[in-house]
Parts: C-alpha cells; sequence; structure tokens
C-alpha cells in the first residue's frame, strides 16, 4: 500500500489498549516541510485511553523520506549558534542545572544515555555537571557534530540495534522521541532492560491534551502529520511506562515551546503552512505571550493544560 510514493502500513487499533480507533482528523498534509502523503489521526475509542495515531503509519524503511530538506535535526547545526546556545545556558549556573539536569535526580551523578541525541548539546552539558554521559541518534549529521564538535561518546543507531549490556547506565533521557517511534512499547522495554535497578527514565513529548490542541484542533503544531506517529496524554503515558516495567514517579505538562506553539498553530489554521522561516508580527508575538501567561495558569489547576509532557520513571 503506497501514499504518494511512501509505503504505509494500516492501523485500526491502539497498541496501548487494543481498542478500536476512530476518525479524528482526515486529508491531513504535512504542514511544515512539504513532505509527500495524505495523512489521517484516528483516537483510541476507549475513553480510559484516547490515545492519537497516524493511520496510516509509513513503513519503517520509508520513514526517512519524511525527514525532508529542512527538517530541524538534518541540518548541519552553525558551531556558532552552538556556542551561542551554549553560552546562554552557562550564564547562570542555577539555570543551566534546571535545564541540563532534565528531571533527574540533581544529587545524582553516574552514566547517563540520550536516545535521540541529536548535536549533542544537552549531553555536553550533562558533562559538564559531572555525567559520563553517552548518546544515539539516528541522524548520521548529527552524531558527527555530537562526536567532533563535543568530542562526545555517541553512535547512529536504534536503541536496539546498539547492544547496550543489561543494567548499563544510572539514568537515561529521551526529549521528544518517543512520538516518532513505531513501536514505543519496544523502546521503552530497552530502556528498562538497560537501566541499572534504581535508575531513572525521563521522557519529554507533546500532550494530546494541551490548551493549544484544544484551540486549534487539526491545526495544532505538534500533531504533525506524518513525523510523529503517536500523541500521548499524560495518563496513556504514563501506562505505557508501566506496561514497559516502570514505576512512575511524576507525570506533568508543562509550557514549554508555548509561545512557538500557539505562534506554529495559527500560522497552519491561517494559511494551512508554517515554513520554518516564518517570522509572526509584533502583534502575533503579543498574542502568544499572552497565550503562554495563560498557559502558566491553567497549569496550576489542570495538570493537563500544558503543551509538553515530562515523566519521570523508575526501575525499581
Amino acid at each position: 500500500m503506497e501514499n504518494e510514493g511512501i509505503r504505509v502500513r494500516r492501523v485500526e487499533q491502539c497498541f496501548l489498549c487494543g481498542a478500536d480507533g476512530a476518525p479524528l482528523y482526515t486529508d491531513m498534509r504535512d504542514r511544515l516541510f512539504g513532505a509527500p502523503g495524505v495523512w489521517n489521526i484516528s483516537k483510541c475509542e476507549n475513553p480510559g485511553c484516547a490515545l492519537l495515531w497516524l493511520d496510516p503509519q509509513p513503513l519503517p524503511e520509508d520513514t526517512g523520506k519524511l525527514y525532508v530538506g529542512s527538517y530541524y535535526t538534518h541540518q548541519a547545526p552553525v558551531l556558532s549558534t552552538l556556542k551561542r546556545l551554549s553560552r546562554s545556558l552557562k550564564m547562570s549556573r542555577f539555570g543551566t542545572l534546571i535545564w541540563s539536569a532534565m528531571y533527574h535526580q540533581w544529587a545524582s551523578r553516574g552514566s547517563l544515555l540520550e536516545v535521540g541525541c541529536g548535536s549533542g548539546l544537552y549531553l555536553s552539558e550533562m558533562r559538564s555537571l559531572g555525567w559520563d554521559v553517552q548518546g544515539i541518534d539516528f541522524d548520521e549529521a548529527a552524531v558527527k557534530t555530537a562526536a567532533s564538535y563535543f568530542g562526545l561518546n555517541v553512535s547512529c543507531a536504534s536503541l536496539e540495534a546498539a547492544g547496550f549490556k543489561k543494567d548499563s547506565f544510572d539514568a537515561i533521557t529521551a526529549n521528544h522521541v518517543v512520538e516518532h517511534i513505531h513501536d514505543p512499547l519496544s523502546l521503552l522495554k530497552e530502556c528498562w532492560r538497560i537501566l541499572k535497578p534504581g535508575g531513572s527514565l525521563v521522557i519529554t513529548c507533546p500532550n494530546a491534551k494541551s490548551l493549544a490542541h484544544g484551540i486549534f484542533k487539526d491545526a495544532c503544531y505538534h500533531l504533525d502529520p506524518p513525523r510523529h506517529l503517536y500523541s500521548f496524554s499524560r495518563s496513556n503515558l504514563s501506562a505505557l511506562a508501566q506496561k514497559a516495567g516502570f514505576r512512575v514517579s511524576s507525570a506533568r505538562s508543562t509550557i514549554n515551546s508555548a509561545r512557538h506553539i500557539h505562534v506554529t498553530s495559527r500560522r497552519i489554521r491561517e494559511t494551512g503552512f508554517s515554513p520554518i522561516e516564518y517570522r509572526p508580527s509584533k502583534w502575533k508575538r503579543f498574542a502568544a505571550l499572552m497565550f503562554m501567561l495563560l498557559e502558566g495558569s491553567a497549569v496550576i489547576v489542570n495538570k493537563d493544560a500544558g503543551e509538553e509532557l515530562v515523566l519521570v520513571a523508575m526501575k525499581d
């Protein structure tokens, strides 16, 4: 079965609970980078689950065709930009600690693996805090930058193919990775296997129940068809981690990237497309700031309102 040159398969049931899916959004195209295909998003009919997923889904062998042109990780990072980011993170030791620790225990120092390490900025910061770091990513250009610019121990492979030994790491971070993976349960089971007893896993991903999704519906930026294969909520992401063997320590949403998501989603709703070089007007930037402040108030009373999910899970 093909979808404009992309080999695909139908996904009619929820991989997490087994319930049937019902169409939520249809006839969607790539609104960010212009990858081929017409896509739908289904919603699990089990109200206790309510997972969202792309249907049809590209076969793993054709997924690379969807990360086209100017996609973030496929651009060679500019070293001056990396230097600027590093300097800005180091302006405040406390701020650096909050960003870099990524919800792992601050008192801990040990071995850390980042799944989806990109160009290595996060791992570089964690190394500066005393962690023994390794990274893995499927993007060859990003891995080369992480190795050459930061001198990091990184490899280009899937987590399963990397063949890490059991009980290898004290901590694992997967930052905006799980929504791209065809088999998130297998990924988390492998994370559980290679974590040491007492080790922590931190997952971040877009939130399907966010305020922006509620407002913009199918135009919401972080649905990102066809690259985001799944959209999780706080409850079903927790259920996924538990099914993989973890004990969930905490799960919440944050307002991270709320302004960008508002600006981009609004652009998609208005024009159907939001190119990476889009620069909004001052008024639209102000509206996005007000949205972020509104969401900041909303998450105080509603843990599901934020744009980004953060889950911390432990291997007992």
